[in-house]
């Protein structure tokens, strides 16, 4: 694994969202409950808990960007959400130079793909300048395309670590469930 790479990311989506909520802040406003990813106890490899730290991590500066997002469209706030919107490129780009374990790439790449989707169903909501009740976006096809790239991304993290600790497995879902909160 290459640290400079995971530094060098970690670092541009910081300065990227600056002004950004931080993570404890967003999962309040979800609600939802957060069990951080434990790599001192973790059951596997130090690469490998390292990888998947990285992982993680991104999928929470995801998860900030589309609570942000989301609050802005709610608020009929159109200019924050386009300036939000501006910031999944670099998301995206994160989650697509991002240097991860050949394990972890089929996950990495569901995760980038339900972010891309969470990206297009904000998008069309701006153009259509119109809200929505919460019932209605579920029903989406970019809202139930995305949510299921990320059970297949938690599926998958099951799969691999079958002997992660508790702590471990229930952080796998909290992150990508927050993510999937809509």
């Amino acid at each position: 694994m290459k640290i400079p790479a995971l530094v060098f990311t970690l670092t541009f989506l910081t300065a990227s969202c600056a002004h950004a909520m931080d993570v404890e802040a967003a999962y309040a406003a979800i609600p939802h409950q957060r069990t951080v990813f434990d790599a001192g106890k973790s059951a596997l490899t130090t690469t490998q808990a390292a990888s998947l730290k990285q992982l993680l991590t991104w999928s929470d500066k995801a998860m900030v960007l589309r609570v942000e997002s989301w609050q802005a469209y709610k608020a009929g706030n159109l200019v924050e959400l386009k300036r939000l919107l501006s910031g999944y490129k670099a998301v995206i780009d994160a989650g697509n130079t991002m240097s991860t374990l050949p394990e972890l790439k089929p996950v990495q790449g569901l995760i980038l793909q339900a972010i891309q989707g969470q990206q297009a169903y904000l998008e069309k909501k701006l153009l259509e300048k119109q809200g929505s009740s919460k019932a209605d976006n579920a029903f989406t096809p970019e809202v139930q395309q995305a949510s299921q790239k990320l059970q297949q991304a938690y599926g998958l993290l099951m799969q691999r670590y079958p002997n992660e600790t508790r702590q471990n497995k229930q952080a796998f879902y909290d992150y990508l469930c927050a993510l999937d909160f809509l």
